[in-house]
């Protein structure tokens, strides 16, 4: 029996109580085990939420690492071609422009 057909049969059972007449504090007690699993059901779909939540978020997480990883290799790609530009080194001037543009394209 799952959750719904619980609470369904838990229905049936409140409004027999009430038709057979039994005494007001045992169809409250029959309503609180109602709601109570009313809230256990929104509670493990909850659940359910806040680990899909979890887990994009540490997706996301992982992707943002990798993105902060690319920029900081081409943050170094562009030091080392101003450093080689400034000392009038075209050669490695033009490797490190070359591996920064290649890095770009990843």
């Amino acid at each position: 029996m799952n959750d719904t057909e619980a609470l369904s049969y838990l229905a049936e059972i409140i409004d027999a109580a009430r038709a057979g007449g039994a005494p007001r504090e045992h169809i409250q007690a029959l309503l609180m085990a109602r709601e109570a699993m009313k809230r256990q059901k929104e509670l493990a779909q909850t659940r359910q939420y806040l680990r899909a939540a979890l887990d994009t978020a540490k997706a996301n997480a992982q992707l943002f690492d990798a993105a902060c990883a690319e920029r900081d290799e081409i943050i170094e790609c562009i030091k080392d071609y101003e450093m080689y530009y400034s000392r009038g080194d075209g050669e490695r001037a033009r490797y490190a422009l070359k591996k920064w543009i290649e890095e770009g394209s990843k």
